[in-house]
């Protein structure tokens, strides 16, 4: 959200009142309305870290500063204004591009299925 914040011309941000209501109803109150909520996030460490990797940038009231299209710039990238940079880098002979998905992103970044386990706590996981 930060990195959007400052590349986006955006003025300020706030959460969206209904946003703020549909996630209050799954923390931790007690089921009461007065009662203190006792977590910030109704999920694991884990759950709450993979959940922030793709901010819904549509449950944001944003504000710009300006022109929202500001960041679009004069119309030429950086890299043709390097007379040193490779202006087809984009071309290469095999797909080398991370993974797209965020269920292949946590694959590997979890190394998924590198655990070998044994056969009592396979079997406990199926």
């Amino acid at each position: 959200m930060i990195n959007h914040w400052q590349t986006k011309n955006i003025y300020s941000f706030s959460p969206k009142l209904d946003a703020v209501e549909d996630f209050m109803k799954g923390t931790y109150k007690s089921n009461s309305i007065t009662s203190k909520v006792t977590a910030l996030w109704p999920g694991s460490s884990m759950h709450y870290q993979e959940a922030i990797a793709d901010p819904r940038y549509e449950d944001w009231e944003i504000k710009y500063a300006g022109n929202r299209f500001a960041f679009l710039g004069n119309g030429y990238s950086r890299t043709e204004t390097d007379t040193t940079a490779d202006w087809a880098y984009y071309i290469r002979n095999e797909d080398d591009s991370p993974h797209l998905s965020r269920g292949k992103r946590r694959k590997v970044y979890s190394k998924l299925g590198t655990v070998h386990l044994s056969g009592a706590a396979e079997a406990m996981m199926l």
